[in-house]
């Protein structure tokens, strides 16, 4: 189990990847952004949050990865290898199971 020090006077802001909804993250701090490929349980919990949320694909590491190329274009970077082959990995893994 793996414990989070929080300092009160330092905000603490959230992405959730792969969770559409957690009441202990929102309890320490903002949601500010999730990425998920799961159903949605309760649309309320998107109000007023920027989401990217595809149920048609096998792995949230999908939407990770095409955000990652999405940004190397928009920036005119190059994709760095090592970044591609892990993302590439957690991509073949997440669609298998």
């Amino acid at each position: 189990m793996y414990y989070l020090i929080i300092s009160e006077k330092v905000p603490i802001f959230w992405t959730l990847v792969d969770h559409n909804e957690n009441k202990e993250a929102a309890a320490l701090g903002s949601i500010v952004e999730i990425i998920d490929h799961h159903q949605v349980l309760n649309p309320d919990s998107l109000i007023n949050i920027n989401h990217e949320i595809d149920a048609k694909v096998g792995s949230c590491s999908s939407l990770v990865g095409q955000r990652y190329l999405r940004y190397c274009a928009e920036n005119s970077v190059e994709p760095e290898l090592q970044i591609a082959l892990m993302l590439h990995g957690v991509i073949i893994l997440g669609d298998h199971n």
